[in-house]
């Protein structure tokens, strides 16, 4: 018999590269509110990969890579994606708490990728319970600059999700290494 291992693979968790030159970075249990996250003096501590097979992905607190228009913060989110990742790789986060719909059934973020004609996947689920979930996808309109996506969800998701997970170009080729950005 062979004694399983409980141990997650390495790339399992990656604490973010935290810069610290113009504030106190705090390192969280995010909570999804009415109020953005703009990660420019905190975020979350832990990011969970998956569908590392083959490739790699990494995350960095990192420079706004355009400042002005639509995102005026000097922080990001920057998500390096390499070659041969699996095409439904990504990453999740688990939340403080259950997110509120009751008020705001949508949550917006501002995405900056490579390309347009992505598909940016947003999937919300219950901790304890990974069949519990709901997802929704948006598509990405221009390259190399900020905009805004909006992912809806319904008032009857209130109170059951606490972790937030996203695909950035889901199901897309993953032959070339990209590099996305996202914010508020």
């Amino acid at each position: 018999c062979s004694k399983e291992d409980d141990i997650p693979p390495p790339s399992a968790y990656v604490p973010p590269v935290v810069d610290t030159s113009s504030c106190v970075f705090l390192n969280i249990v995010p909570e999804i509110t009415v109020e953005a996250l703009d990660f420019e003096c905190e975020g979350p501590a832990e990011f969970t990969f998956f569908g590392e097979k083959d490739g790699f992905l990494s995350i960095n607190y990192a420079e706004n890579p355009s400042t002005g228009g639509i995102n005026e913060s000097e922080k990001a989110v920057e998500i390096v994606q390499s070659t041969d990742i699996e095409p439904w790789a990504g990453f999740f986060v688990d939340l403080s708490s259950k997110i509120d719909f009751s008020s705001t059934q949508s949550i917006r973020m501002k995405v900056y990728s490579p390309a347009a004609g992505q598909t940016i996947n947003m999937k919300i689920e219950d901790s304890t319970d990974g069949s519990l979930s709901t997802e929704t996808s948006a598509m990405t309109t221009i390259a190399n600059e900020w905009e805004e996506l909006c992912f809806s969800f319904s008032t009857s998701d209130s109170d059951k999700f606490d972790r937030f997970v996203l695909f950035f170009n889901f199901q897309g080729a993953k032959d070339a290494e990209t590099v996305h950005y996202f914010d508020d």
